[in-house]
């Protein structure tokens, strides 16, 4: 048993990193576009939690996290 607890751990390790690697959060006041090699494939308006494809797929997905708040500018000369 003493043998198969470094692996163990390596694999759990391994595991915990594909989890953490493929969920993403969309907050309340944030919208995100989830990329495929660069494509547009879905847009999350939603608040909650998502899953990507892994970071093990080499970034195939990628989340890009956009604010749905309207800022506004008002310049006084």
């Amino acid at each position: 048993m003493a043998n198969r607890l470094p692996i163990i751990a390596v694999v759990a390790a391994v595991v915990l990193f594909l989890i953490y690697s493929s969920v993403f959060v969309v907050k309340a006041r944030q919208q995100a576009l989830v990329l495929r090699f660069g494509e547009i494939v879905d847009v999350k308006t939603e608040p909650g939690i998502y899953f990507k494809a892994p970071f093990a797929f080499f970034d195939a997905d990628s989340v890009q996290l956009i604010e749905n708040r309207v800022l506004r500018f008002d310049l006084d000369n």
